[in-house]
């Protein structure tokens, strides 16, 4: 388990009691548009520079760029900058995981069977890899 402690210290938060937050549909819609035009510009990524480019657009830039946002705006500059030290290392290498096992997944496999393996193969990775991050750091 982790040392609740010892992230509190590490990335200076501040525990609070959890609030129940109600989204309004202008707050949804926003966000849906936002990562629609995110996920649009890797696609554009992929007819201009080829599909692999793209797919590497397609991944790590959709999901970053778009909870960069989306935190900025809802909690502010802080809570982004202590939610990003983390969020960027864990996305960097799950996504590059997943991407890896999707273009040669896919390839060999299937678009289905490939997507299958890819989310399989980067749960197990993911998993030794947590495990031994909370083994040794």
């Amino acid at each position: 388990m982790y040392d609740v402690k010892k992230i509190v210290n590490t990335i200076k938060l501040i525990p609070v009691t959890p609030i129940r937050i109600s989204y309004t549909l202008n707050v949804l819609l926003g966000r849906a548009v936002l990562s629609g035009i995110v996920i649009s510009m890797g696609v554009l990524a992929a007819k201009l520079l080829g599909p692999v480019w793209g797919g590497i657009f397609a991944t790590f830039p959709a999901l970053t760029i778009s909870t960069v946002l989306i935190t900025y705006k809802s909690n502010g500059i802080e809570f982004t900058k202590h939610i990003m030290k983390n969020i960027l290392v864990s996305i960097t290498i799950n996504l590059g995981i997943f991407a890896i096992f999707v273009r040669f997944g896919y390839a060999i496999f299937g678009i289905w069977s490939g997507t299958i393996i890819a989310y399989l193969a980067t749960g197990i990775i993911t998993y030794f890899l947590y495990s031994w991050r909370k083994r040794y750091i």
